[in-house]
């Protein structure tokens, strides 16, 4: 797997408790629709407020799977940051818990990973194993080879995490 370059329309989502929030998009930040999010809480004031792309960088946090936009995505289902513009474009995130089912997580590889804690590298990719940023969630069942049942934590408790 790898980041998205294009909309993912066979994300496999069950829904907790569901928790849907529009963001502003980071200045020519691109977020196709299937895409994790994350916004930074770092020095850089400038992009504080603002969601990206989830990447596995130092003071990320996740904030959520991009769901849609409030404007028109009729065309390309992704959404390009302009903070300039009059209306900024925003995109519409799933920002509650859920369980991701039969996800592709590298790293896993028996029964044992059950329970083991899940990062993101991308706005796409997930692992076992830490590098920067924080745990998003944990395999709640594992199916096969690297096919788990993921349980993401959800904006909210990634806050207290």
């Amino acid at each position: 797997m790898a980041a998205l370059t294009a909309a993912v329309s066979n994300r496999s989502w069950a829904s907790i408790h569901s928790w849907v929030q529009n963001y502003k998009v980071l200045n020519a930040g691109v977020i196709w629709v299937g895409s994790f999010c994350g916004a930074l809480n770092g020095t850089s004031t400038a992009q504080r407020g603002y969601v990206k792309a989830y990447a596995d960088q130092n003071n990320i946090k996740y904030m959520g799977l991009a769901i849609g936009s409030p404007f028109d995505l009729a065309t390309t289902l992704k959404v390009t940051g302009d903070t300039s513009a009059t209306r900024v474009p925003m995109v519409t995130l799933e920002c509650g818990p859920g369980i991701l089912r039969q996800y592709t997580v590298t790293g896993s590889s028996a029964v044992t990973d059950q329970m083991r804690q899940v990062y993101l590298r991308n706005d796409n990719d997930m692992n076992v194993t830490q590098v920067l940023s924080p745990r998003i969630g944990r395999i709640e069942y594992w199916h096969t080879s690297t096919t788990c049942d993921v349980l993401v934590y959800g904006a909210l408790c990634a806050e207290v995490i």
